[in-house]
């Protein structure tokens, strides 16, 4: 099972951590995205892995090109924890689980 010590932050977490809009969290998610795993999680929001992000913002506050970026991304891509199908399975179910109390509680009875 992949390292739960790496946090995965939504991407305005994402963007309040690294002083950045969450417009440039995107932008970034969207170039980089074979190199920034992401998980879902069980409120169905999309979270990402937030030491992939910090070392974009580092590298583009050097002002590397985008080509440089993802060679770094690359070169590290064996240190980052990776997530398996049993993680993929849990997130899924845990998602299932979400939606099914929502559905449970949009059908309780309402004391009004």
């Amino acid at each position: 099972m992949a390292d739960d010590t790496v946090p995965y932050l939504t991407i305005a977490e994402l963007a309040g951590r690294l002083g950045v809009s969450d417009s440039t969290i995107r932008n970034w998610r969207r170039a980089y995205r074979d190199w920034i795993a992401e998980r879902m999680g069980a409120d169905g929001v999309r979270r990402y892995p937030l030491a992939r992000f910090e070392l974009v913002a580092m590298l583009r506050s050097r002002n590397l090109p985008p080509a440089e970026i993802r060679a770094a991304l690359n070169e590290q891509r064996d240190d980052l924890p990776t997530e398996t199908a049993e993680d993929r399975m849990l997130a899924l179910l845990e998602q299932i689980a979400a939606d099914v109390r929502r559905i449970a509680d949009h059908l309780a009875p309402r004391d009004d």
